[in-house]
């Protein structure tokens, strides 16, 4: 017997359940993913076309990721692992330069939304960059994270900076964690989106 070779990690919504083995979740649910190289994960990859399916879902990667360290279900160094995947919109003041604004606990900080849906800054625009490039802005800064959303969080700029000298090896483990927390689903193809109505 040939053993099914599971070729995707999918992060998904967890209003979505899978009901059987096999099921695939649809687009609208998968918040992206990460394909597999001989079972270890490859950069993650985000779904433009995903849809939360109640106000308190996961908007992206790094909310999921807040999600579940504020439930205690994923350590510091996971969290650091899945921010190194992820990327964000800064906030820009009048002169193009990143917003610095005060964070409740009064620290001055690089403003950043995990998504388009986090924009709740007043902002003379917002630059999507990766994560070296959230760390080059960053400077000596911490970065205040989705500020006024429901997972609202302050980095501080040393976590930021460590994230990037962690070892690859360890993003196996993190993935089987949001296995194990229901928003992580391995699958041998990728959902397709459905299609839309006939002209």
């Amino acid at each position: 017997m040939t053993a099914v070779r599971e070729n995707w990690f999918l992060l998904v919504d967890p209003v979505w359940v899978r009901e059987n083995a096999g099921e695939v979740p649809p687009i609208r649910s998968v918040l992206g993913g990460w394909l597999l190289d001989d079972g270890r994960p490859v950069r993650f990859l985000g779904n433009p076309g995903y849809v939360p399916g109640r106000p308190d879902s996961p908007s992206d990667l790094v909310d999921a990721a807040l999600a579940l360290l504020l439930d205690g279900r994923l350590d510091a160094r996971q969290f650091q692992l899945l921010l190194r995947e992820s990327t964000c919109e800064i906030a820009l003041n009048a002169y193009g330069r990143p917003l610095v604004a005060w964070s409740p606990d009064e620290v001055p900080c690089v403003v950043a939304a995990t998504s388009a849906v986090h924009r709740r800054t007043r902002a003379a625009g917002w630059l999507p960059v990766g994560f070296e490039e959230l760390v080059e802005h960053l400077g000596d800064l911490d970065v205040l994270v989705n500020p006024g959303g429901v997972r609202s969080v302050r980095l501080v700029g040393e976590f930021v900076r460590a994230a990037g000298l962690l070892d690859d090896r360890e993003a196996a483990e993190v993935c089987a964690t949001l296995r194990d927390s229901g928003l992580g689903v391995l699958t041998e193809t990728l959902p397709i989106a459905e299609a839309g109505p006939s002209s």
